[in-house]
C-alpha cells in the first residue's frame, strides 16, 4: 500500500524556491521605492520652482527674498528640506535670479550624491 502526500524533500524544495522568488522580488520592490522617493523630491523641487515664478509674475518680476515668503499664497506650507533615497538635505534659493536647487544637509554646497539612478541630486 503506498502513501500519498509529499516527502520532506519536496517540500524544503518548495519552500525554498519560494523564499528565492520573495527574495528577488523583495529587492525589485526595494528599487521602486528608491525611485519613487527620488521622483517625489523631483516634483516638490518643481512646486518650488513653479512658486517662485507664479510670484514673480504676479510681483513684476521681482522674486520673493525667502522661500517663506511662498506660503500660504503659492505653496500649502514653507519647505525647507529635502529627502532622496539616498541623501537629504537642504533646499538652496537665490533671490537674484530666482534658484531652486538640492544642496546638502548644511545647506553650504550642491549635493552631490547620486540618486538612484545614478544622477546626482545637484542637477535636479
Amino acid at each position: 500500500m503506498m502513501r500519498r502526500g509529499f516527502t520532506l524533500i519536496e517540500l524544503i524544495i518548495v519552500i525554498s524556491i519560494l523564499g528565492l522568488l520573495v527574495g528577488i522580488t523583495a529587492r525589485r520592490n526595494n528599487i521602486a521605492f528608491d525611485r519613487s522617493r527620488d521622483a517625489a523630491v523631483m516634483l516638490q523641487l518643481d512646486h518650488l520652482r513653479t512658486a517662485v515664478h507664479q510670484y514673480a509674475l504676479a510681483t513684476g518680476g521681482r522674486f520673493p527674498d525667502t522661500l517663506e515668503a511662498l506660503s500660504p499664497t503659492y505653496l500649502p506650507k514653507p519647505v525647507q528640506t529635502w529627502k532622496g533615497s539616498r541623501a537629504s538635505g537642504r533646499i538652496a534659493y537665490d533671490a537674484v535670479t530666482g534658484r531652486v536647487s538640492l544642496a546638502n544637509e548644511p545647506g553650504t554646497a550642491p549635493e552631490q550624491t547620486p540618486d538612484s539612478r545614478g544622477r546626482p541630486y545637484a542637477e535636479y
